[in-house]
C-alpha cells in the first residue's frame, strides 16, 4: 500500500534507489577526502559545474528521451 506514508513503508523501492541514494550522500565525502586543500576542491568544483552549465541542453535532452521511453512503463505503476 503506497498511501501508507514514507516512513518504515518499503514498498516499491528497489537495490537503483538504495545505490543512487548512497552516491548521493557518499559523492561530496569522497571529494572532501581527495582534496583535502580547500582551493583544490574549489577548483574540481568550478570545472565540474562549468562543464554540467556547458552540456545542459545535452543532459535535458537526454532526460527527456529517457522519460518519453519509458512513459508507458511509468504511467503503467500509478493504474
Amino acid at each position: 500500500e503506497l498511501s501508507r506514508g514514507a516512513v518504515g513503508n518499503y514498498q516499491g523501492t528497489q537495490t537503483h534507489h538504495y545505490i543512487s541514494i548512497s552516491v548521493m550522500i557518499f559523492l561530496p565525502i569522497l571529494l572532501f577526502v581527495l582534496f583535502p586543500n580547500k582551493r583544490d576542491l574549489e577548483i574540481v568544483l568550478s570545472v565540474l559545474g562549468l562543464i554540467f552549465i556547458t552540456f545542459h541542453d545535452k543532459w535535458i535532452t537526454f532526460a527527456c528521451n529517457m522519460l518519453m521511453r519509458r512513459k508507458y512503463i511509468n504511467i503503467e505503476n500509478f493504474m
